[in-house]
């Protein structure tokens, strides 16, 4: 792993990793994060059958960091046209541009949340910072950011400057 800020998470897989089951849009799946001897994230998923069989064994594991249960949506893409649709959009360019609000960035993370398009996955303390790790539901992708503590001016502000990246984005 490069940092607990941004962690390599491979993408979910398509079937079962204890039985090779497929898995199916509806389907509940869970994710185990562990850590392998070069301190890089491995993930393995599986059905809810298999992890309750198996649940016990592997989060007693000490390379274990966690897991979650997650259901497995059709491959539908929102239309960039959309108002979420735009919101990933900018998302995206956020999270890649260095440059960018760490503010706008975890509040455009709430709004996503808040529209069912990113789930909230884990919250981790590095070096007495709370950080938040989010998967992009349909994209199966993460993003981590920083949580913060923002006045309700602040906020105000930030979602004008987010209406207008949207607007212009239309």
């Amino acid at each position: 792993m490069k940092s607990l800020t941004s962690p390599e998470i491979p993408k979910r897989t398509a079937h079962c990793g204890r039985h090779g089951e497929p898995f199916t849009p509806g389907m509940e799946v869970y994710s185990w994060l562990h850590e392998n001897n070069e301190h890089q994230i491995g993930r393995n998923d599986y059905c809810a059958a298999c992890w309750q069989e198996i649940q016990l064994e592997v989060c007693s594991k000490p390379e274990s960091k966690g897991y979650w249960k997650s259901k497995i949506e059709s491959k539908k893409v929102s239309p960039a046209s959309s108002r979420v649709g735009r919101a990933l959009q900018l998302l995206r360019e956020l999270k890649n541009n260095s440059e960018s609000s760490a503010e706008e960035l975890f509040v455009l993370c709430l709004f996503l949340a808040h529209a069912r398009q990113l789930a909230l996955r884990q919250e981790f303390l590095q070096e007495g910072v709370s950080y938040q790790l989010y998967e992009i539901v349909r994209q199966e992708e993460f993003i981590t950011v920083k949580t913060l503590r923002l006045e309700p001016t602040q906020i105000e502000a930030i979602q004008k400057s987010l209406a207008l990246k949207l607007n212009q984005a239309a």
